[in-house]
């Protein structure tokens, strides 16, 4: 399958206080071989007290 037939999908990742695992959990999930412009990723960090939308901010692809 060439990348123009890919679908775009989304991946939400749910995070409460995981500040210390957040920048690998990016990372890795930033390096996956899909088109970037088909991948989207939603971090949501619902309550949490660690710094976490802070990191989370550092990444602008990250919504």
């Amino acid at each position: 399958m060439v990348d123009g037939e890919l679908p775009s999908i989304a991946l939400v990742i749910a995070a409460y206080n995981e500040a210390d695992i957040l920048i690998d959990k990016i990372r890795n999930t930033l390096s996956l071989q899909y088109p970037s412009d088909k991948l989207h990723v939603y971090l949501v960090t619902d309550g949490s007290n660690d710094h976490s939308n802070q990191i989370v901010e550092k990444f602008p692809n990250i919504k």
